[in-house]
């Protein structure tokens, strides 16, 4: 499409690869050089994420934060008016619409932890 040759496309990839993999194997060791640093201070999002929701499930939604059932009202409708946009908008504004999976993606996690 740009008129690149596919073999220098190759071995720019190539090298990408391999040089990004030796900086984020080496920067990874330095940020965190045991697992007890990865428990502490990097808890993995989407873990803490499904376990808030596991913790809703098993007490019920009358044992969350109203803050927190007010972000799933709120969440649930810039879901569905999202949706709707990217269906009544003609095709030239619907691809601008953001998607309402991605979305919820960002949404969840920063509220439910």
């Amino acid at each position: 499409m740009l008129g690149a040759h596919p073999r220098r496309q190759f071995l720019a990839q190539f090298s990408g690869i391999f040089i990004g993999t030796l900086v984020s194997v080496y920067t990874f060791q330095l940020v965190a050089p045991s697992a007890d640093v990865l428990r502490k201070d990097f808890p993995a999002p989407a873990a803490q994420t499904w376990a808030a929701v596991a913790r809703a499930m098993g007490g019920g939604l009358e044992n969350l934060e109203s803050f927190k059932l007010w972000s799933i009202v709120i969440g649930g409708g810039v879901g569905i008016v999202l949706t709707l946009l990217s269906i009544l908008l003609p095709p030239r504004w619907a691809r601008w619409t953001p998607s309402a999976a991605a979305t919820s993606t960002g949404w969840c996690p920063a509220y439910w932890a």
